[in-house]
């Protein structure tokens, strides 16, 4: 079965990715209006800015034009996954530790929870997500991951 060019665009640039300081968070190619889009959504603890996104596309175009194949012309964005984006996967979690975060899940009677904190951190081992509430004293929480339908950072204005 022949790979996904998003699949192989990812495993093609991934640790390069990686290695000047990014994690990449997702992938995709798609068809928008006329064009073909290959997206790169790369972050990293403090966020990332313009240039961040201009040395990432600057390294990634030519491993993409030599490890990938492409099935016709296309353009190459690089961006921020955005502040509100939910977080999906445990690397999300830790990357975004310290922050506060809305964390929607299901309870042992599956009735719909949010439990709104700071992102204390998460056992690979247990798979519980870890969030502090509460003003003051601060009580620990634990989310077991199967649990989790959706973690967003939680945005506020002053």
């Amino acid at each position: 079965m022949r790979r996904g060019v998003a699949e192989q665009a990812r495993e093609a640039v991934e640790a390069l990715v990686g290695s000047m300081g990014y994690d990449l968070v997702e992938t995709e190619y798609r068809k928008e209006g006329p064009n073909w889009i290959l997206r790169f959504l790369i972050d990293r603890r403090g966020g990332i800015g313009i240039e961040d996104c201009v040395a990432v596309t600057r390294a990634v175009s030519p491993e993409i034009d030599r490890l990938v194949d492409m099935p016709g012309p296309y353009h190459l964005e690089v961006s921020s996954p955005g502040l509100t984006r939910p977080l999906k996967t445990p690397a999300d979690w830790i990357r975004h530790e310290g922050e506060e975060a809305d964390v929607d899940s299901l309870s042992e009677t599956e009735a719909a929870v949010r439990t709104t904190g700071i992102l204390a951190g998460y056992d690979a081992e247990t798979e519980i997500l870890s969030i502090r509430t509460g003003d003051g004293d601060m009580n620990l929480v634990g989310i077991p991951r199967t649990r989790i339908r959706e973690v967003r950072r939680t945005i506020r204005f002053r």
